[in-house]
């Protein structure tokens, strides 16, 4: 059997957006949480998604200055980002933000995103933020511009996950991902975050060989000494076993053509 790209992603994402803009970088490589990034890409072959709050206090990602724009959009083959929602605050599932908020989000979301990274920077294969969004939310995202083509799911059994009903849950745990033929959506499983596991190498050997295998962490850890302890155990267990590194959305799904508007790098 085939075996599954590994796949580094990063939750909650503002502190180290809201540093380019404040800090005095001639370069993203210069700032401390990309810097490290980009060792773990040259040194590894690593892959990482940073999925990214649009508001964070009085910042927001309009804020990001387009200066760097050259230099994510060359990196997008290993760094991309991804929408989280709009604040810690906010979640869209039962209850959460009205729809025309969840629409107008994510399209706050690719706007900024491919003014300050371009449009080849954008991942469409995200996880939201408490892994939540009603069906009416996650269809909007999918039929957006740019839409979604899948998302990440749940580490853990929480009783609302998405749109997802308790049949294809159980489906994604057991098999690691799935696609949702009614919704047209690929679902990944998340491997449980980097800050709560112990034993990276064993979990990695757990999960199904053919699919992605997406080990995720949040932006105020990432610094610290456990997770990047853990994230060196992943890399070396990949290097052991020779496995490479992807973005799911690379590895399951190919963009549709129609929404990857590649005129909106140009203005």
């Amino acid at each position: 059997m085939p075996s599954g790209p590994l796949h580094l992603s990063v939750d909650d994402v503002a502190a180290c957006l809201r540093d380019l803009g404040e800090g005095e970088h001639v370069t993203p490589w210069t700032q401390p949480a990309f810097a490290y990034l980009r060792a773990l890409h040259e040194r590894a072959g690593v892959v990482v998604s940073l999925y990214a709050f649009l508001e964070d206090g009085t910042w927001t990602l309009e804020d990001v200055p387009p200066r760097h724009r050259a230099a994510f959009t060359a990196a997008s083959g290993w760094l991309r980002f991804g929408f989280h929602g709009l604040d810690a605050a906010t979640h869209y599932g039962a209850g959460g933000a009205p729809l025309v908020d969840a629409r107008a989000h994510y399209a706050r979301f690719v706007a900024a995103t491919r003014r300050f990274a371009g449009s080849a920077a954008i991942d469409r294969l995200p996880r939201v933020h408490r892994f939540l969004g009603r069906h009416e939310a996650v269809r909007a995202w999918r039929d957006a511009e740019a839409g979604v083509l899948g998302l990440l799911t749940a580490d853990d059994d929480r009783p609302e996950v998405y749109h997802l009903d308790a049949a294809l849950r159980a489906r994604v745990r057991a098999q690691g991902a799935a696609f949702d033929e009614q919704e047209r959506l690929h679902l990944v499983a998340s491997l449980p975050r980097l800050e709560r596991e112990v034993g990276v190498a064993g979990r990695l050997d757990a999960t199904r060989a053919a699919t992605p295998r997406c080990l995720f962490t949040h932006e105020p850890d990432l610094a610290g000494a456990a997770v990047r302890a853990r994230v060196e155990e992943a890399v070396e267990w990949a290097a052991r076993r020779g496995v490479g590194w992807a973005f799911p959305q690379d590895a399951l799904a190919s963009p549709s053509p129609a929404t990857d508007a590649s005129a909106a790098d140009a203005s």
